[in-house]
């Protein structure tokens, strides 16, 4: 801003009613406030930057893992089944579990799932300990 002024913001893609707010807002602020952004404000924008480019390579990740089939692994007489495209661990009993077990299903963070007709949780490492547990 200091440089270049109106020309450097609208070399950044911002219209002239944009340049025109700011070159306003920048007039009557205080003396220690004359930029158009406060600092604060670029450095918190620059850390969301990071982070969500951070955050893509994940989502692309589980985007393709969500593509595959459900993996259904037997353990204990119950069906481990980890759906990825819903990023679930499911847990499908032959019948109703006793009351003790469903107490320790819902003390590790499992929900029962009507429309799943299984109990369920999140997929993480935690939830796969859980699960064989």
């Amino acid at each position: 801003w200091r440089c270049k002024g109106a020309e450097g913001l609208a070399s950044i893609g911002l219209s002239a009613e944009q340049i025109e707010k700011i070159a306003a807002t920048i007039e009557r602020a205080y003396s220690w406030e004359k930029q158009p952004f406060p600092a604060w404000q670029v450095s918190n924008l620059t850390a969301n930057i990071r982070r969500l480019e951070q955050r893509i390579p994940e989502l692309e990740a589980k985007a393709a893992k969500a593509e595959t089939e459900d993996e259904t692994l037997m353990f204990c007489g119950v069906a481990i089944i980890r759906a990825h495209a819903d990023n679930r661990l499911r847990l499908r009993f032959a019948g109703k579990p006793s009351a003790s077990t469903i107490a320790d299903l819902k003390r590790n963070g499992f929900r029962w799932s009507p429309t799943a007709g299984a109990w369920q949780r999140q997929i993480s490492n935690a939830a796969e300990y859980a699960a064989r547990s």
